[in-house]
């Protein structure tokens, strides 16, 4: 069976997953935690969802549809990808560990440099957020 890894957590990354194991493809997600989603305070206007929730929530329900269909999600930082030294495949590197997959799918997203302000980490998705099409409510 082909296997897939999917590096990132966040909506790409999850339904790409999801595709993948309806298709019968052995699918493991491999992700450093929570990303930018679950700072989002409210997320409204999403096709499916009739009322607002949190991007936590969003995020939670997205894992969990994809789990239901086979996926797995591993905690881990990856540190290096390449080829397997046949060039059949691809290695994934973390600090601690060496993944095998046929394919890859990046879907890391971007990180973002916050301001270093007293008291900023506290009010994330609670008015300060980092989306540069949804903030102009704010």
């Amino acid at each position: 069976m082909a296997k897939v890894l999917i590096l990132g957590a966040g909506p790409a990354g999850v339904s790409a997953s999801q595709y993948r194991a309806r298709g019968g493809v052995d699918t493991t997600v491999v992700t450093r935690g929570s990303g930018a989603l679950e700072k989002a305070e409210k997320v409204q206007n999403y096709y499916g969802f009739a009322e607002p929730l949190s991007g936590a929530e969003l995020e939670r329900n997205g894992r969990e549809g994809a789990k239901k269909v086979g996926v797995k999600f591993l905690q881990d930082e990856v540190t290096w990808l390449g080829m397997n030294d046949s060039f059949t495949g691809f290695l994934v590197k973390s600090a601690g560990q060496t993944y095998e997959a046929d394919s890859v799918i990046l879907a890391a997203g971007a990180s973002r440099k916050a301001p270093n302000l007293p008291g900023l980490q506290e009010l994330e998705g609670k008015g300060v957020s980092y989306c540069a099409i949804c903030d102009a409510f704010f």
